[in-house]
């Protein structure tokens, strides 16, 4: 297809930004999982700083190594779910007939962010704007889909009412 996609900039713009948030979350994460372990080992001196830090700074919160390791885990599947959904979004942007693995892909991220933020407010760290700002770049790269579906579907009535002349 030679003709602009009408999703493109809406695929493509977020996708780059998903691709380099995505491994800077892949890194984060497996440092996390490092430290995580790092504290589950160390008899609970790491924990203890932290928490001693975070009560120091007005923030009511206690640590755990297991909520450490739950953090990382959480970090780590969303990477990777930013970075693929990032590729995809790249690679098919001007590619309507692949709009709907891009659908699929938005709906994904929006899901992971979901669940962080529903994971966050169990903990007592929820925040509705970061939540929001987390949802932006997804949520963008839906409407890019969801422009070259409708693109898609638009291309396939015209084909279709074309062809449907030719019988007649």
């Amino acid at each position: 297809m030679n003709k602009k996609a009408k999703g493109k900039g809406l695929l493509q713009v977020p996708g780059i930004i998903l691709i380099i948030l995505g491994a800077f979350t892949l890194v984060s994460g497996a440092i996390s999982v490092f430290t995580a372990r790092m504290a589950a080992s160390d008899g609970g001196a790491l924990i203890e700083s932290m928490n001693a830090i975070a009560q120091s700074q007005g923030i009511n919160y206690t640590y755990t190594a297991q909520g450490l390791m739950v953090a990382a885990i959480i970090a780590l599947v969303t990477g990777a779910v930013f970075l693929a959904g990032g590729i995809i979004g790249v690679a098919n942007c001007n590619k309507p007939h692949k709009a709907q693995i891009c659908f699929i892909m938005a709906i994904v991220m929006i899901v992971v962010v979901l669940a962080q933020a529903i994971y966050q407010a169990m903990n007592g760290s929820f925040g509705i704007l970061g939540t929001i700002i987390n949802l932006i770049l997804p949520v963008l790269y839906l409407i890019g889909a969801n422009k070259n579906k409708q693109m898609l579907e638009l291309a396939e009535m015209t084909s279709a009412g074309t062809s449907e002349e030719v019988q007649e």
